[in-house]
């Protein structure tokens, strides 16, 4: 529902470094969802979000840095 009315527009994808990428959702209510993901048996360099993530396996990832096989999501509202 917080996304409803919403067009692709509002949406992004940037690939990273080795094969880590991005996807970011602009929702209704001005809060921005985030998806970065390593797809890679080695570590990534990443720009991220200055907020905790949402969720993220296998866990939180370090400074700039995601793990082999990680994902991890992130909802900044339009005030962070």
């Amino acid at each position: 529902p917080r996304f409803e009315g919403r067009r692709g527009a509002l949406a992004s994808y940037a690939r990273g470094s080795g094969r880590a990428s991005e996807g970011s959702w602009r929702r209704a209510d001005g809060a921005r969802l985030t998806l970065h993901a390593n797809l890679d048996a080695e570590a990534a360099t990443a720009v991220l979000p200055a907020v905790a993530p949402l969720h993220a396996y296998p866990r939180a990832p370090g400074a700039d840095r995601l793990e082999p096989w990680s994902v991890a999501w992130y909802l900044e509202s339009h005030d962070d």
